[in-house]
């Protein structure tokens, strides 16, 4: 190995460390991160038996084990609601541990009202690599944090201050190839949700919502088709409270549905995507969404890939909005 590329392997490493300790800056429903990445956002969020970029770690954990490669991956949206935002940086480290490591910090809020944060370290294990089986397994940990930034100190709600954290159990992702272009993915996420309530009286309310996915996924070297149905388990957000006669906890299901096309240009080294999906759900759950993607290889050292994603959500509460995002691997 050359000193140069030993320097880049390092930095690289560097980077994901730092990612555990950066502070960035949270939107709607706890810790919601369907926002992460353009394109997933362009397949309708279809994405947990593709989730073969860094990306991954927020939809299936097991994805990553499919990563060869450095990435670096970066989005930004701003909401059509105040200040809303979203801000994610995730890293990941193939090779490491005799699997893929990747490093995440997502942030979600307004600057000045409401902030969350996750930070997250996942590992993928590919298992065909020693036991000849189609499978790869992945893990993640998070630590969840929670600041009401604009709350009023002299709450007695806040008596312990305006800060928590959490760490619900590890969420569990599976990837099995019955065919070699044919994916079935399932991820278990909050199987035992943590109370995020300040209030100490919530005791069986205010809890993350309890997720199920399962996908399939069909792929060839340029094209994906992809489908999946995503159970939660509601939690509800009011507690034993004047006024407060039932609480019903209830259940809400999305089916997916996405498409991917990649058209390689000749003239030069990159390729341009085209993206679209269908979300459908209970609860008047609905959007169409469409979505582009430019990848270039700049060196033989560098990819850059640039996604672009737009959602039509009739019901959307905050409107219709724009997803960029960029992908840096080496």
């Amino acid at each position: 190995m050359s000193v140069n590329n030993y320097r880049l392997n390092y930095f690289l490493r560097f980077i994901g460390f730092v990612l555990l300790l950066v502070p960035i800056t949270p939107i709607r429903a706890a810790f919601f991160h369907a926002d992460v990445s353009a394109r997933s956002v362009g397949m309708a969020g279809a994405f947990v038996a593709v989730a073969d970029d860094t990306t991954s770690v927020f939809w299936n954990p097991a994805g990553i084990s499919q990563i060869d490669r450095y990435e670096l991956a970066t989005t930004r949206v701003y909401y059509p609601v105040g200040a809303f935002s979203t801000e994610m940086l995730a890293t990941t480290i193939p090779n490491l541990f005799y699997g893929t490591v990747a490093l995440a910090v997502l942030q979600n809020g307004e600057p000045d009202l409401y902030r969350e944060q996750i930070l997250q370290v996942t590992y993928g294990y590919d298992l065909s690599t020693q036991f000849n089986l189609p499978l790869s397994i992945g893990v993640n940990l998070r630590r969840l944090s929670v600041a009401y930034v604009g709350a009023d100190r002299q709450d007695p709600l806040f008596a312990d201050g305006i800060r928590k954290s959490f760490y619900p159990l590890p969420t569990i992702g599976l990837l099995y190839w019955p065919l070699p272009n044919v994916k079935l993915a399932l991820v278990q996420e909050n199987l035992r949700p943590p109370r995020i309530s300040f209030n100490p009286s919530d005791k069986d309310y205010n809890h993350l919502n309890r997720t199920f996915r399962m996908g399939l996924a069909w792929m060839s070297s340029q094209t994906t088709l992809t489908a999946e149905i995503t159970s939660e388990k509601l939690s509800s957000t009011s507690g034993n409270r004047p006024l407060i006669l039932r609480v019903i906890t209830s259940n809400s299901t999305q089916v997916k549905t996405g498409v991917e096309h990649w058209i390689r240009l000749n003239r030069i080294d990159s390729e341009i995507a085209v993206r679209g999906g269908r979300m459908i759900g209970n609860y008047g759950a609905s959007s169409w969404n469409i979505g582009a993607g430019y990848r270039l290889a700049v060196s033989h050292l560098f990819i850059l890939q640039l996604d672009y994603a737009f959602s039509y959500t009739p019901k959307s509460q905050i409107g219709n909005y724009h997803r960029w995002s960029l992908l840096i691997a080496r």
